[in-house]
């Protein structure tokens, strides 16, 4: 049935039968989860959250593209879609320069600069 909006109202994600998954069971079930994995967190550092993950992933995709070449503003939409962004500059938030950032942006920017620098 094309068109259909048929089924329309069934959750994406579901662990039973019982329907969508709670907002808040991800986030539980990370935190329950963070201290089995016995990680050393320095005094006054807060620990791990699930933001965390998305920011790390945002980033390393970032790094990623740099490396393979891509042109990162192409593609940044699809980041934005990916994390659930309607509009890319709220990604941006995500987008932490690293140092690793800055040596690739660094280096592209080298091949397109004229030898010599600005005048």
């Amino acid at each position: 049935m094309h068109g259909s909006t048929e089924g329309s109202d069934i959750p994406l994600f579901s662990f039973t039968e019982r329907g969508c998954i709670h907002e808040g069971t991800i986030s539980h079930t990370f935190h329950t989860l963070v201290p089995k994995l016995n990680l050393h967190i320095p005094p006054g550092v807060s620990s791990p959250r699930v933001h965390d993950l998305r920011h790390a992933f945002a980033v390393a995709t970032l790094l990623r593209w740099y490396r393979e070449g891509v042109d990162p503003n192409c593609r940044l939409i699809h980041l934005a879609t990916f994390l659930g962004h309607v509009d890319p500059n709220s990604t941006a938030v995500y987008l932490t320069i690293t140092e690793d950032l800055l040596y690739e942006a660094a280096q592209r920017f080298q091949v397109m600069a004229p030898k010599g620098g600005m005048r």
